[in-house]
């Protein structure tokens, strides 16, 4: 968990819909420090306290605004969904400018 990169998801979702403002902020909290994120969607949706079609559709618009990054980190059975944040990288190249 990196307070940084969930800072820096909060600055970039701060004119999203709630929904996808607190999946990328879940993401934002379990990420590595290359903001890998391993959670599956049952689980993130249980987290949100949002279906698992709710937090599909938010995953689906966040990707398409470049926040997040669908990761297949393998074909081993057993492996969760992973997805990389990008909202801290984006950040960061803003502030560098």
């Amino acid at each position: 968990m990196s307070l940084t990169r969930i800072n820096a998801a909060l600055d970039a979702a701060a004119e999203l819909p709630s929904s996808e403002r607190l999946v990328l902020v879940l993401l934002a909290r379990c990420a590595d420090a290359e903001g890998l994120a391993l959670m599956s969607l049952s689980h993130l949706a249980h987290q949100a306290r949002l279906s698992p079609s709710g937090v599909a559709r938010a995953l689906h618009r966040l990707a398409d605004r470049g926040l997040v990054q669908r990761h297949r980190p393998g074909d081993r059975e057993g492996i969760g969904s992973a997805y990389r944040v990008l909202a801290a990288a984006r950040s960061e190249q803003g502030t560098a400018a």
